[in-house]
C-alpha cells in the first residue's frame, strides 16, 4: 500500500519536494520560502554534503520540463529532536540558491502558533512512499485529523490523522507535507513522521508547535540547531 487516491497532477501540490542524497530519493519535503525547505529530522544527517532538492515534477523517473533542482547548503535539525520517539521531528534545509517561483514550484504557508486544526479537519498528504519500494509518480490522499488516542506515543508536538477509505502513508513518505485549505490559502499542517501504510492512523509533526523555531528564517536569520 502507498499514499493512494490517485497520482497527483503536475502543479497540483507545487510545494512538494523530493529530497535526494547522491541522486537517490530519500524522503519528501516542502518549500517554505524560495531559500528554505522543511522535512523531518529523521530524513537527514547533520552534514549537507550530497543532499539536493527536486521540485516542479511529480515523476521521479522522467522529470517534467518544469523541474528545478537545488543543492542543500545547510541542514538544521531541531535541537530537541528525539531519535527514539521522533519528538520534534523537523529539520530545515537552506538551499544554495533560491527556487524560482512558478506555477509548478511554490511555497506553502506556515501556520502560526495560535492557529488550530481541530479533530475532523480535512487535510491532504502527498508522497512517493510505498510498502514495496518508491513510487515513480507522486501520490495524493485525503486525511482527517483524529484524536491523539488513535495513535501510539503521541506528544503535544505531534498530530494524528487518518487516511480516508483505508489510504495512508508508508515508508518513503516521511518528511512529506500534510496540508489543509483555510479560506483561500493552503497551510502546512504537518510533516509525515510515523506511518502505518493504511493499517491505522499516521503520526505527523505538528507544525503549529514548530513555528517559533522556524520563524527566524522569515527574518533572514538561522534557527537553533542540534
Amino acid at each position: 500500500m502507498n499514499i493512494i487516491g490517485g497520482p497527483a497532477q503536475d502543479g497540483e501540490w507545487p510545494w512538494q519536494i523530493a529530497l535526494m542524497w547522491n541522486n537517490i530519493y530519500v524522503c519528501s519535503a516542502a518549500l517554505l520560502t524560495p531559500d528554505w525547505a522543511v522535512t523531518t529530522a529523521q530524513c537527514v544527517n547533520q552534514e549537507a554534503s550530497g543532499y539536493s532538492i527536486l521540485i516542479g515534477t511529480n515523476n521521479l523517473a522522467e522529470w517534467s520540463p518544469n523541474y528545478q533542482r537545488q543543492p542543500v547548503a545547510s541542514v538544521y535539525k531541531h535541537p530537541e529532536y528525539n531519535t527514539r520517539i521522533h519528538d520534534f521531528d523537523v529539520a530545515l534545509l537552506r538551499l544554495t540558491d533560491p527556487v524560482e517561483i512558478t506555477d509548478y514550484s511554490r511555497t506553502i504557508c506556515i501556520p502560526t502558533t495560535d492557529m488550530s486544526f481541530e479533530v475532523g479537519t480535512t487535510c491532504y498528504a502527498s508522497g512517493w512512499g510505498s510498502s514495496d519500494g518508491i513510487n515513480e509518480f507522486l501520490q495524493e490522499a485525503q486525511f482527517s485529523i483524529t484524536s491523539s488516542n488513535n495513535c501510539e506515543g503521541v506528544t503535544s508536538n505531534m498530530l494524528c490523522a487518518d487516511g480516508i477509505e483505508s489510504s495512508g502513508a508508508c515508508a518513503g513518505d516521511e518528511g512529506g507535507p500534510l496540508v489543509s485549505l483555510v479560506d483561500t490559502r493552503w497551510y502546512l499542517v504537518g510533516l509525515t513522521s510515523k506511518t502505518t501504510c493504511g493499517s491505522g492512523a499516521d503520526v505527523f509533526t505538528r507544525m503549529t508547535a514548530m513555528y517559533e523555531w522556524i520563524a527566524p528564517i522569515l527574518d533572514g536569520e538561522t534557527p537553533l540547531s542540534k
